[in-house]
């Protein structure tokens, strides 16, 4: 268990825990990554893991490419654990089970400037400007209502003002825009 040497009490504590999921809450620069890269390194060596049963979450893909690096060298090579950011879990999930979601095997996945100008597209199509409605309000109403799992019917249901139904005009334009070019968003 030279591994863990170096770590604090909080940190062994981590590593060595009997539970069957962990999570890692601490700020910046504070080991989240040594304990998680230590802690997999532990389940596989010391606990008898199948590395490819194995996956490991962050926020970035900085921490993840490091991660990666730090469970080469420290099992000696490639680890078969799965390392990603939450997006790249998702996306690999969606590409793996298409179907089950009514997708094209060759969707694809708008970022925020093709959201964006989705969203354009949308003001140009109702004859919307500016004065009307602020696009970045719309935006936010189409994430707010696809968070909360609002459908446009429904959002449409609970439009109780001009404003209300301008934005659910435009998240309708959006969805079928989206469904139109097979494509998902984040």
């Amino acid at each position: 268990m030279d591994f863990i040497k170096g770590l604090n009490e909080q940190q062994k504590e981590a590593v060595l825990t009997k539970a069957k999921h962990v999570r890692i809450v601490a700020g910046a620069g504070s080991g989240k990554t040594r304990v998680l890269t230590t802690r997999l390194v532990h389940l596989v060596q010391d606990m008898g893991y199948n590395p490819s049963k194995l996956c490991a979450i962050t926020f970035t893909n900085k921490a993840a490419n490091e991660m990666k690096d730090r469970l080469e060298d420290m099992l000696g090579g490639y680890s078969g654990i799965h390392v990603s950011t939450i997006h790249s879990l998702c996306l690999t999930i969606i590409r793996h089970e298409y179907r089950a979601m009514k997708l094209d095997r060759n969707f694809i996945i708008y970022d925020a400037s093709e959201q964006a100008m989705v969203v354009k597209l949308a003001f140009e199509h109702l004859g919307l400007n500016r004065d009307d409605l602020k696009p970045g309000d719309a935006i936010n109403y189409i994430s707010s209502c696809k968070t909360s799992h609002v459908s446009v019917k429904e959002a449409k249901k609970l439009s109780f003002s001009p404003d209300d139904e301008l934005k659910a005009d435009v998240y309708e334009f959006y969805v079928d825009k989206l469904k139109e070019e097979n494509a998902l968003d984040f």
